[in-house]
């Protein structure tokens, strides 16, 4: 089960929030699903084509909410629900049972039942979140602050790692577009996708953009980088207008 944290809910549901007029019946509507997810314990089916929505910014649903991503495993929705609630009405984020034996099971199978409970915690609790921010965000709208605390994109963080002197090549690229999208905390399609644009001298200048370049010139802005700014304009002289 992949966890989708707050901020990445958040994402989802800007890109379609920003383009509506009536926000409030959208807020509505979200709110809607995920209470009749709680209700029908998640047998609620809505929009499956939002399956394809991080990676196709084409798609423009009524809701950003899916069950087919967030469903927990078969079994495990007690656990989800009890998660979710203690968040969401307490704020309390209840911790995991200790793996102790019991009469049916052993110490060891506990323990690997407790790690299948782990990622529908997690999920629970971001979940709760969510729908806090929403409940806030439609009494207020100036409760949605910027998503990021960096203005840089994507590509601008794999092109800082880049300039930084990470070898993308020594390493496999769907391992290290997962490990990479943990640390920047991007989706992990859009971040692999990135560094093979790096990588790939057909497609090269589109994450060497002229506008990523010198945003680059900007986060480099320091006399210890001298050495980095000189590799940044030469990319300019190639893709460019140099700085």
């Amino acid at each position: 089960m992949k966890v989708r944290n707050l901020r990445e809910l958040q994402e989802i549901f800007n890109v379609r929030y920003e383009k509506i007029k009536n926000k409030i019946l959208l807020i509505e509507d979200e709110l809607k699903q995920i209470d009749e997810f709680f209700k029908t314990e998640g047998k609620n089916i809505y929009r499956p084509d939002i399956v394809d929505f991080l990676s196709n910014n084409n798609i423009v649903p009524n809701s950003v909410f899916n069950t087919h991503w967030i469903y927990p495993p078969t079994g495990y929705f007690p656990y989800f629900k009890y998660y979710y609630e203690g968040y969401v009405y307490e704020e309390i984020e209840h911790q995991l049972p200790e793996s102790k034996a019991t009469d049916k099971f052993t110490q060891t199978e506990m323990a690997s039942y407790l790690e299948g409970v782990k990622p529908v915690r997690l999920q629970a609790i971001e979940l709760a979140k969510y729908t806090i921010w929403l409940k806030e965000l439609k009494i207020n709208p100036s409760v949605k602050a910027p998503i990021s605390k960096s203005d840089l994109s994507l590509k601008q963080r794999i092109l800082a790692l880049h300039y930084l002197g990470l070898d993308f090549n020594k390493y496999n690229q769907t391992a290290l577009g997962d490990v990479l999208s943990l640390v920047i905390d991007k989706n992990d399609s859009n971040t692999r996708s990135a560094i093979n644009e790096l990588l790939s001298a057909k497609n090269e200048n589109k994450i060497k953009s002229n506008e990523n370049l010198l945003k680059m010139l900007e986060v480099f802005d320091n006399k210890a980088y001298t050495n980095i700014k000189l590799k940044i304009n030469k990319d300019l002289e190639k893709f460019g207008v140099p700085d």
